[in-house]
């Protein structure tokens, strides 16, 4: 049974998160240039203790420029507010566009303001308004109060002469603000959440993806609060969705090694390595993540190729615990083939907040695959993998990933 690619990838994550798959990754996305967006914006949340009365507001002052390799370079500015509030059972929201005058937003995040009076016939965005007033004026200031938290990301990857590299950078300032939204609430508001925001994003590409470019798609900072110190994550492992013609049953096949060393600060180093492997056939649903020896898979250094064999049993401990209903014992014997090119991805960024801060430095490698496997035991059936030039059904990848931490976040930090 053929699956898109983009099926695939969801799975593989899926599993990645459940013990040791790596992440599945198609490069996609613009043509050859340059493309940016820069963005200042607040947001205003005000409820009442028993939620009879409310106020969202999120404001956005966004410019857009793209520079395709050969084509004309276009830009595209957008202010627009998108509100909605209510109380006692009357509600007044919608999305505007706005004037230049309309939102003043400092550079350094320390104030912005917002006076906008709109009515149904006003400009919106993408959808009608519903208001049940006539006309509605927005009035609100922020000052911002801080701390701010900033973060900044850049990241390069690429197949043979395609090349994509992106840099993004953010700050968040918690503020205090102020809002009337007459005639509801012609008193003012202080609201009980307010922030005002930066945003940039910068994409340079080169080149053309080639078929099968496994790259983009890197993991984000490390998952989980932890303490100050550094924190290492590597894994490698394989990915693939199979299938029977003769009995139309498919296989979700996935398997591969993890390992996580944490040195904080304070308390004892530690280092875990697991293998896993995750069964899922179809249409039954029956399925198992188990816990594995590490030499039941082996992954080639260059992503060329894979194998995977090992027997699961009763007494074969469980991811998590989770009972299997597959019928056990099985062995599995599967053999994957990198179709290429190999794709990759190193991504470096930094988040700070007072005297907090965290880096994160990452490197993920993919080639696409194609893969045989057979289950023997309890079930005895033989699978094989559908791909062609452009789509394939799974993946060889490895990744790492090291975190940095220093200081302690802030309650009040906006992370």
């Amino acid at each position: 049974m053929k699956r898109r690619l983009a099926a695939v990838m969801s799975i593989v994550l899926a599993g990645a998160a459940a013990h040791a798959t790596p992440a599945l990754a198609n490069a996609h996305g613009p043509g050859a240039g340059s493309y940016s967006s820069n963005t200042l914006g607040a947001t205003y949340t005000f409820a009442s203790d028993d939620f009879s009365q409310h106020v969202d507001l999120f404001l956005s002052d966004s410019l857009t420029t793209s520079q395709p390799l050969g084509g004309p370079p276009t830009s595209t500015h957008k202010m627009q507010v998108f509100f909605s509030a209510g109380a006692n059972g009357q509600e007044d929201s919608g999305c505007f566009l706005l004037d230049g005058s309309d939102f003043v937003i400092s550079p350094d995040l320390s104030s912005a303001s917002l006076h906008k009076t709109v009515t149904a016939d006003s400009p919106a965005c993408d959808f009608p308004p519903t208001l049940a007033d006539p006309e509605v004026t927005l009035d609100v200031t922020w000052t911002g109060s801080g701390p701010a938290n900033t973060g900044h990301t850049t990241e390069q990857s690429g197949c043979q002469g395609f090349q994509i590299e992106t840099v993004t950078s953010g700050t968040n300032n918690r503020a205090t603000a102020a809002a009337t939204i007459s005639p509801l609430f012609s008193d003012a508001m202080t609201a009980t959440r307010a922030v005002v925001y930066s945003g940039d994003f910068t994409n340079h590409v080169q080149g053309t993806s080639p078929p099968l470019c496994a790259a983009g798609g890197a993991p984000g900072p490390g998952l989980g609060p932890r303490g100050p110190g550094k924190y290492v994550h590597t894994g490698s492992g394989v990915g693939q969705q199979l299938a029977n013609a003769d009995s139309g049953d498919n296989l979700d096949l996935f398997a591969g090694t993890t390992t996580d060393a944490s040195n904080p600060q304070t308390g004892p180093s530690t280092n875990t390595t697991l293998t896993s492997v995750s069964i899922t056939l179809l249409p039954s649903f029956q399925s198992g993540c188990f816990l594995v020896d590490s030499s039941a898979i082996r992954v080639a250094t260059n992503l060329s190729g894979a194998a995977l064999h090992a027997t699961v049993t009763d007494s074969t401990p469980t991811c998590d615990s989770t009972p299997a209903t597959l019928p056990l014992p099985i062995t599995i014997d599967a053999t994957f083939t990198g179709i290429g090119p190999v794709g990759t991805t190193r991504n470096n960024s930094w988040r700070s907040c007072g005297s907090f801060r965290s880096e994160d430095s990452t490197s993920l490698t993919n080639n696409n695959s194609s893969a045989v496997a057979t289950l023997s035991g309890a079930i005895n059936e033989s699978f094989v993998s559908t791909q062609s030039a452009n789509e394939s059904s799974g993946s060889i990848g490895s990744q790492s990933l090291t975190t940095h931490i220093g200081g302690v976040i802030s309650p009040d930090c906006l992370f």
